[in-house]
């Protein structure tokens, strides 16, 4: 992995002292590296379910790609060795993103090939722990010049988009295919022959699929990206700032929709497959959970910052006997006394929510309509299955007490 040296080049003294009796010296452990032909010699070829995971890394030395299969037997799980291909890099010197890019071309060659030899149809896992390459292959061809443009088209072709993912480089078992390994080495190499550590864990410790951000410098992007184009991703949701202002709504499930438009109009910008159509229960589910962050980081920003920095929040503050906590996707929740009992987790660790807030407001008077006008205790009930709002009770009576519909039923008849 070296300096590259022509065919035919005189082996000098110092070039044979250092490199080629190492290299020679390595021949000898060849005979120790033996591949099992049977990938599921483990389970006597019977198995629950089988995935395919391809990696791929590039460097300014070579760049690569390495296959697994990942199959489980009665919640036991083993990886297995597939194939590998490698290449050196060009001589005319190129940006490790272009790198990146061409690696990308070899992983989706590589598991079409695959999939044709084995005649698998199963889940597929295509990861790189290179950002930019992530961004270029999610996005469309038409934003870049002819380099990266035609290899998107390519990769996009022969593979889901959807199926690429992000793992960190010391995951990677392709990072052995850039940078060199001694075959002593790689005789007990884990990464290589298995995969990462977490390939036979749950799919909860797996790296987290996030939404794609180059964090890198624009500067690095900007050569190859075609003139007169708006970056895709100067368009973001930053749940600091209010989208809309729920004042001006008297629904709360047309703010929700509302919402959930303009993160689909968002999503449609920056991916090739695009979203049409009514709106999907799941992107109604995401949009609710968004606005709820957005009020509770109104409301409790300081208290958040805390339990993102794995800090105590302060004894100050007005929610510190709630005991609250932020749950896998960063809501906050309360803890309860009720963990003993067979309730699921909205019932016993509610989603926090402030008082006199317009969401909350809006939240209450949904509820309180679905339940036909119902009134303070019914409405309470109702509410503390899922959310938390401190003070609950005042709070609850001082809405309903604003229904108008309520206030025509409830009239007293006036004297004469």
């Amino acid at each position: 992995m070296g300096t590259r040296y022509r065919l035919g080049s005189k082996i000098t003294r110092g070039l044979r002292k250092k490199k080629w009796d190492n290299w020679c010296e390595q021949l000898q452990y060849l005979n120790t590296i033996k591949v099992p032909r049977c990938y599921f010699r483990d389970f006597q070829g019977n198995y629950d379910s089988i995935e395919i995971h391809c990696f791929c890394d590039a460097s300014e030395k070579a760049f690569g790609s390495v296959i697994f299969l990942r199959f489980t037997k009665d919640e036991k799980v083993r990886t297995a060795f597939v194939t590998s291909k490698s290449r050196l890099a060009p001589i005319k010197r190129m940006t490790l993103p272009r790198l990146g890019l061409m690696v990308a071309v070899v992983e989706a060659r590589l598991i079409n090939r695959v999939l044709s030899v084995l005649k698998l149809d199963t889940q597929i896992y295509l990861w790189t722990d290179s950002n930019i390459v992530l961004h270029w292959v999610k996005s469309s061809f038409r934003t870049w010049k002819p380099f990266v443009s035609n290899r998107i088209v390519e990769i996009q072709n022969l593979t889901n988009p959807k199926d690429w993912r992000h793992c960190r480089g010391r995951d990677n078992p392709a990072d052995r295919l850039t940078r060199g390994i001694t075959i002593k080495d790689l005789e007990n190499d884990e990464l290589w022959w298995f995969g990462p550590s977490w390939l036979i864990k749950n799919y909860e410790v797996w790296p987290k699929e996030k939404e794609i951000k180059v964090t890198v410098d624009e500067s690095l992007l900007k050569e190859e990206r075609k003139g007169n184009v708006v970056p895709q991703n100067l368009c973001t949701l930053d749940s600091r700032e209010l989208l809309i202002d729920a004042n001006r709504f008297s629904s709360l499930l047309k703010i929700i929709r509302i919402i959930s438009w303009i993160k689909r109009f968002i999503y449609n910008l920056r991916n090739p497959d695009k979203r049409v159509g009514n709106l999907s229960a799941e992107e109604i589910k995401e949009s609710k959970f968004f606005l709820i962050k957005e009020v509770q980081l109104r409301s409790y920003e300081e208290e958040i910052q805390s339990l993102k920095g794995n800090r105590q929040i302060k004894k100050t503050s007005k929610i510190y006997n709630l005991c609250p906590y932020l749950d896998d996707i960063n809501l906050l929740r309360i803890d309860s006394r009720l963990h003993q009992g067979e309730f699921s987790l909205n019932e016993t660790n509610p989603i926090l929510l402030p008082k006199n807030d317009r969401f909350s407001e809006l939240l209450v008077m949904q509820e309180h309509l679905k339940l036909l006008h119902s009134g303070v205790s019914l409405t309470l009930a109702q509410l503390r299955k899922r959310f938390w709002i401190p003070q609950g009770r005042q709070f609850i009576k001082r809405i309903i007490s604003k229904c108008l519909t309520c206030k025509k039923y409830y009239a007293k008849p006036s004297d004469q």
